[in-house]
């Protein structure tokens, strides 16, 4: 952690990376989200590490195949159902 980390509450961390607090402490569980720096009742997330994780995530979904959007969907199977069609 660098000099200039700083420490953010569960309501910053949901917003910032978009999951619910279940999900999100799903994948504490797992060891793939960083867990709080806990002291006393109080939980606090290294905004680095939350910042890394979604550097991550962002590196991670570069070798995935791209999604097909529904637009895209919906013309091609405008396409098959015009091939079934035509008459042979």
């Amino acid at each position: 952690m660098s000099s200039d980390d700083s420490f953010i509450g569960i309501k910053k961390v949901l917003a910032k990376v978009d999951l619910s607090d279940t999900w999100l402490y799903h994948l504490i569980k797992q060891g793939k989200f960083p867990g709080p720096v806990s002291y006393g009742h109080c939980h606090k997330w290294s905004l680095n590490e939350v910042n890394a994780w979604m550097d991550e995530r962002k590196r991670a979904r570069g070798n995935k195949p791209k999604r097909v959007t529904r637009p895209d969907m919906v013309r091609r199977i405008q396409a098959m159902r015009s091939v079934e069609r035509k008459p042979a």
